[in-house]
Formats: C-alpha cells, sequence, structure tokens
C-alpha cells in the first residue's frame, strides 16, 4: 500500500518525515490511516475477516471449575495447646 505521510514518523525502519510517500504493508497502513497519520494514494481493498462459526465447538467450551468447599479448622484439645506452647 502506497501512503503519503501526514505526519512525520520515526521507528525502527527509520524516519519518514511529513509528506514524503511509503510503501508499507497493508496491516500497517490501515493502522496509519485510521490514526490519520497518512493518506492513501491509491484504493484500499476492503479487509478480510473470517465470518464466526455459528456455535461453539466442543473444544471450545470451558468446563466450569467446581466449588471450593473449605471446613472450619478442627479443634485442638487443651492439652495439645499447653503442649505446643512448652507448658
Amino acid at each position: 500500500m502506497r501512503v503519503r505521510m501526514l505526519l512525520t514518523a520515526a521507528g525502527p525502519q527509520g524516519v519518514w518525515p511529513a509528506g514524503s510517500v511509503r510503501e508499507v504493508d497493508d496491516t500497517l497502513g490501515r493502522q496509519m490511516l485510521a490514526a490519520r497519520e497518512a493518506e492513501a494514494l491509491e484504493p484500499v481493498a476492503p479487509a478480510v475477516t473470517e465470518e464466526p462459526d455459528p456455535a461453539p465447538q466442543e473444544a471450545d467450551v470451558v468446563a466450569e471449575a467446581p466449588e471450593m468447599v473449605t471446613e472450619p479448622p478442627a479443634k485442638v484439645s487443651r492439652a495439645k495447646k499447653a503442649r505446643s506452647r512448652g507448658r
């Protein structure tokens, strides 16, 4: 896709001053057009999109996790408490 830069851009590919004409891939070109950083110099073809499946496949369905059951702590006898305190 050929675009004319409306704003100066700089990055790993170099510096692209405003007013310069560049050849960029379609993805980058569409991003630049959407952000109004550049204008297209050739007609833009519509983006190819995949149509979503009407129903999820079995592999796509995630089983719900079972609820975690927590029990209160077990009661500790007084004798056991006393032993742990060193009495």
